[in-house]
């Protein structure tokens, strides 16, 4: 078993989130999963945010994500299986509440065969906007 790579992310809240975990082998995936969570005991259904390759955004804020639209948030595997790009438009991380500085996700692939592995894990910070109004 391999340990994930501790990798820190930085989202400025209000803003389009876009990451591209390279290096990866997606090799027979099923569901590929990135969440944020406050604490690393909280349940899914308590993550901040959670996205799947399947349906797109599924917890915001401890909701279903269903309140923003699946559309808004999105993981996709590039056609080499090595690469899973995480998409969060602005209106969503425009939702996000800001209870700390920094919070802890994992991204996590469900293969074909029920075989599940954490492939990246480290801290996300959601760094306050400055600039709240744009029209």
């Amino acid at each position: 078993m391999t340990l994930p790579a501790d990798l820190d992310l930085d989202c400025f809240r209000g803003d389009t989130f876009e990451y591209a975990f390279t290096g990866l082998d997606f090799t027979d995936y099923e569901k590929v999963y990135f969440t944020v969570k406050e604490n690393y005991r909280d349940l899914d259904s308590e993550a901040i945010i959670q996205i799947s390759s399947a349906s797109g955004l599924v917890i915001l804020n401890g909701a279903s994500g269903s309140v923003s639209g699946s559309s808004s948030a999105s993981i996709t595997i590039d056609s080499g299986s090595t690469v899973a790009t995480v998409h969060i438009k602005a209106s969503v991380t425009d939702e996000l509440e800001y209870n700390v500085d920094n919070y802890f996700y994992d991204l996590q692939m469900v293969k074909s065969d029920e075989e599940v592995e954490t492939l990246e894990a480290g801290v996300f910070t959601l760094v306050r906007d400055v600039t709240r109004t744009i029209t």
